[in-house]
């Protein structure tokens, strides 16, 4: 399926390029239905869309976003599960039928019961089943532990913001736990998913959840074990992603990305978020926070964040598109950037503009009539548009 790459496909890299760059221990080939997605050092950022059901009556809202997501020209690379209720047919089913691209999920989000916790043995099937439907890649939180959250809850005004962690963090306590479910069925889920080819997403509890954590003790701590976590996947042939920061300040990114670096895994920044300010412009503040980290050679993967982020409301079908969008565009910011030869889009609109003699074109990431003629120069500028001077 390599044939199928987007670096192959657009002439960014050549196919013994590409076999060399895979043979490194610091990139992730995920398999998806129709695209295989590289991630890592040498390739094109990558974008990643979730979406998921928390109430059953949002089901088919939710489908209607996934068919979208899969026939927009920029469709993101990736697409995560995020449902947290149990449905006839799982979500993640319908975008490993449907999807063209890689599919992440989340195994403890649809085995967690708020009475008992998580079920080991329900687990370990629950991650079998999904790496025989054709999963590309599962995230988990191994570093859910009670130091942390000690350490956590002593020093910041939130302990955690992280749903998947804090799951782990209350199946510890309810099933009075020594240590948590993930890192106790580590090696058996390692062994599921390098018998089907699949990824693992080591996933943060204790990402700062505000730009003035970041750093903190809680925050290092965990990085430092989450880099244990990812060594050992390696050691044991499987393919590993690791989350990383939420929140962060740009001038602090300089030294979180020295820390990544040194871990040398693809890495993808839940954001990050720059401020905490830009309540209902999220996707805004992520795409910079976004872009300043890729440019820094550390995020590989883009998540598209909505403007309902920290609203408490369910994103609609627009605010998916439009985070899709923003994302995009950070993502292409930094890859022609990093790979001069990916620019051609950007020099086509260049000259457009020149040939026409006006800005107003119809070309770019997100047009879809691609042709249609303007007439030169503009509405806004009228006699005095520069482009129709000929200075």
């Amino acid at each position: 399926m390599k044939n199928l790459i987007q670096e192959i496909q657009e002439g960014i890299l050549t196919e013994n390029q590409v076999n060399r760059l895979l043979d490194r221990n610091n990139t992730v080939l995920l398999k998806g239905r129709n695209r295989d997605i590289a991630i890592g050092t040498g390739f094109l950022i990558k974008v990643c869309t979730n979406i998921g059901v928390s109430d059953p009556n949002e089901l088919q809202f939710e489908l209607n976003k996934l068919r979208l997501l899969n026939n927009v020209k920029f469709a993101p690379d990736i697409v995560m599960d995020h449902t947290i209720v149990n449905l006839k047919k799982p979500l993640w089913e319908t975008m490993v039928d449907e999807f063209s691209g890689a599919v992440g999920t989340l195994p403890h989000y649809l085995t967690y019961n708020p009475q008992k916790g998580i079920d080991e043995v329900e687990l370990l099937e629950m991650v079998s089943k999904m790496a025989e439907y054709g999963v590309s890649f599962i995230t988990i939180h191994p570093t859910a532990n009670r130091n942390l959250l000690s350490i956590a809850k002593r020093e910041r005004v939130l302990p955690t913001t992280a749903r998947g962690g804090s799951i782990v963090l209350k199946d510890l306590e309810i099933n009075r736990r020594k240590e948590n479910v993930f890192e106790k069925n580590y090696l058996a889920i390692l062994k599921i998913l390098k018998s089907h080819d699949m990824a693992v997403s080591i996933g943060t509890t204790f990402r700062p959840s505000n730009v003035f954590e970041a750093m903190d003790m809680a925050h290092l701590e965990e990085t430092k074990l989450q880099a244990e976590f990812v060594r050992v996947a390696k050691e044991n042939g499987v393919n590993v992603l690791m989350e990383g920061v939420g929140h962060i300040r740009l001038n602090d990114m300089e030294k979180y990305a020295g820390i990544i670096k040194r871990i040398d895994v693809p890495f993808m920044p839940l954001g990050p978020m720059p401020t905490d300010a830009s309540v209902g412009f999220d996707h805004v503040a992520s795409a910079i926070g976004a872009s300043h980290l890729g440019y820094m050679g550390v995020a590989k993967i883009f998540h598209s964040i909505t403007r309902e982020e920290h609203t408490g409301n369910v994103p609609s079908v627009d605010s998916i598109i439009e985070g899709l969008k923003s994302a995009r565009i950070a993502a292409h910011t930094v890859n022609i950037s990093l790979f001069p030869n990916y620019a051609t889009m950007d020099k086509q609109v260049a000259l457009t503009r020149a040939h026409n003699k006006t800005c107003v074109i119809n070309q770019g990431l997100f047009a879809d009539n691609i042709g249609e003629s303007y007439n030169a120069g503009c509405n806004r500028c009228k006699h005095e548009c520069p482009l129709m001077l000929n200075l």
